[in-house]
């Protein structure tokens, strides 16, 4: 989720917008900011990802701090008015927190127990779990808003009923694929594929290879991945042929998100079983390094 929004920021206004109501200019362009805060101690404290949107001049208008938060985290409390007063003072705007839960139960926690903290200075989060992303199931607002069908799919792309939004998602990507260009929505693609589920990944590439309509973001490394882990599965049984096409998938994320993978390595992605590489894949989203995927 979180290289989704370093590559579409929009998205977070988009959602702080028609979710939130947050008022946010139309128009305005996003550039990353530094996630680092400097506190009175020899350290530095590091938000997930941070913008800030200017206008046609360059006039900065407004910034958001995006977070994930898989888990509860008290010290929350403390280091989330650090990243706003941050971001407000270098950026001399205003600045929303935007925190993602893939799980509801902790953004409910969040919102319980942080959503309107403090004294003078006060914290007020937007929390957003996958209960706040639709998942798109019309074409045709999928094209008008690809984003956000991307972005709920993302959200969704391990529940069972994420098949009903295929139709949508690839008109969206589609879309993504003529106006920002075949390697971005090919790797817009890779990062949904990569967050979901075994089992829906599976439906999805059944989907695509009975499709009439030549979709060059589904990228060839997906589709050899396929075509041999189906391959491999008539010939030595279905879970080898799965974990075959995970393995090869989650080597496309990692050379989609620039790291360098040494040999010892890809022999140790194809030795794992399908449960351990589902693991590997859901880490390689967001991991900065190696060694936070396969420590």
């Amino acid at each position: 989720m979180i290289e989704l929004i370093r590559r579409v920021p929009e998205l977070m206004t988009q959602v702080l917008s028609s979710r939130f109501g947050v008022s946010v200019s139309p128009g305005l362009s996003a550039s990353p900011f530094s996630e680092a805060s400097r506190v009175i101690q020899p350290r530095t404290l590091h938000a997930d990802a941070a913008f800030v949107f200017s206008d046609a001049h360059g006039t900065t208008r407004f910034a958001v701090v995006f977070e994930v938060q898989r888990a509860w985290d008290p010290e929350k409390r403390w280091s989330w008015p650090l990243y706003v007063t941050h971001l407000e003072n270098e950026a001399r705007v205003d600045a929303a927190l935007m925190v993602y839960c893939p799980d509801a139960r902790v953004g409910a926690r969040y919102r319980d127990r942080l959503g309107d903290v403090g004294v003078s200075v006060r914290i007020h989060p937007f929390v957003v779990t996958p209960d706040d992303l639709p998942l798109v199931l019309d074409p045709h607002q999928a094209e008008d808003s690809p984003e956000l069908a991307v972005f709920g799919m993302m959200a969704h792309g391990r529940e069972q009923r994420a098949s009903d939004g295929f139709p949508a998602y690839a008109a969206a990507v589609e879309v993504l694929s003529e106006r920002l260009g075949l390697d971005a929505a090919t790797s817009y693609h890779d990062l949904v594929k990569a967050v979901m589920s075994a089992a829906v990944r599976d439906e999805w590439s059944e989907y695509m290879s009975t499709s009439t309509i030549p979709r060059r973001w589904f990228s060839e490394d997906n589709q050899r991945a396929h075509e041999k882990g189906v391959r491999e599965g008539l010939s030595r049984g279905k879970s080898e042929g799965v974990a075959e096409g995970e393995a090869r998938s989650l080597l496309t994320i990692l050379r989609t998100r620039g790291f360098e993978v040494p040999d010892a390595l890809r022999d140790r992605v194809f030795a794992a079983d399908s449960e351990q590489l589902e693991r590997w894949i859901q880490a390689a989203v967001t991991a900065d390094h190696l060694d936070q995927i396969f420590s």
